[in-house]
């Protein structure tokens, strides 16, 4: 599967998943080999969350800081799991400002 065909079927689980709870305000975007995940705040992007694809199914987060840059972090997994210790562990990284 081409890169642009797995981020738009990861986009879509992503969005998916967090949409089942409750978690609307973010959105998706694909950059090569991450699905970077942002709100806007005053008309700006605000990084959230990156998705870094390394294998068909396994993904790496990295999670922004308050000046938007990358923390890659130990997490790996399937859309399903990170997107669950997402929203079970690291919810004030999906928190609506």
């Amino acid at each position: 599967m081409d890169r642009k065909m797995a981020n738009k079927f990861a986009s879509a689980e992503i969005e998916r998943l967090l949409q089942e709870q409750g978690i609307t305000h973010l959105h998706i975007q694909g950059r090569g080999d991450h699905l970077v995940l942002y709100s806007l705040e005053d008309e700006e992007k605000t990084n959230r969350v990156r998705f870094t694809r390394l294998s068909v199914n396994k993904y790496q987060i990295s999670i922004a800081n308050h000046r938007g840059r990358w923390g890659k972090t130990p997490f790996i997994g399937t859309i399903p799991e990170l997107v669950n210790m997402l929203v079970e562990q690291f919810f004030f990284v999906l928190a609506e400002y």
